[in-house]
């Protein structure tokens, strides 16, 4: 539900499903395999049966987020975006399908970039993640929001844990 902020669009990306997916909350985790990954009660009784065993729910959670996005997209998406979703955020590398936006060169307040390249809804919503820690500039938590951002050469922002674009300056 949108309300309940767990909704997965099934026309959503493999990348973003899977993501998704990952972030429901562990006391979701068997509705999920029930009503979402279509599993058996034989299945889902396993299941259980590993949450209540002590594994980790990060497991059982990759474990339905394959199955959920193969459902949709086949085995081989579902296995390609667990392992862009481990490469980000196991392995802290920057994601290779960023969108690349060409700039004039020169300083851009960091609000704009966000706001207007579709980082955040909006201005607001640009200030609320920077002033929430949820903004990174090259790596680097941005903690101003009227911070300048000088496009010379590549500059990557990251906004929440899934979203980032990748800046270069118009030769």
């Amino acid at each position: 539900s949108k309300s309940l902020n767990n909704a997965i669009d099934i026309n959503a990306e493999p990348n973003d499903m899977f993501g998704k997916v990952m972030s429901i909350p562990d006391t979701l985790i068997m509705r999920y395999w029930t009503y979402v990954a279509r599993s058996t009660a034989d299945e889902v009784a396993l299941w259980d049966g590993k949450m209540k065993d002590g594994e980790n729910p990060r497991h059982i959670k990759a474990s339905l987020a394959r199955r959920v996005v193969e459902q949709f997209y086949g085995t081989e998406a579902a296995e390609q975006a667990s392992d862009a979703f481990d490469d980000l955020f196991k392995n802290k590398n920057l994601p290779d399908d960023m969108p690349e936006i060409i700039l004039a060169a020169g300083t851009h307040k960091i609000i704009d970039l966000i706001a207007e390249h579709g980082l955040a809804q909006s201005k607001g919503e640009a200030r609320r993640l920077i002033k929430q820690g949820g903004v990174k500039l090259n790596g680097e938590k941005v903690s101003d929001i009227d911070c300048a951002v000088n496009i010379a050469a590549e500059t990557i922002i990251q906004c929440g844990k899934r979203k980032f674009a990748r800046f270069t300056p118009q030769s």
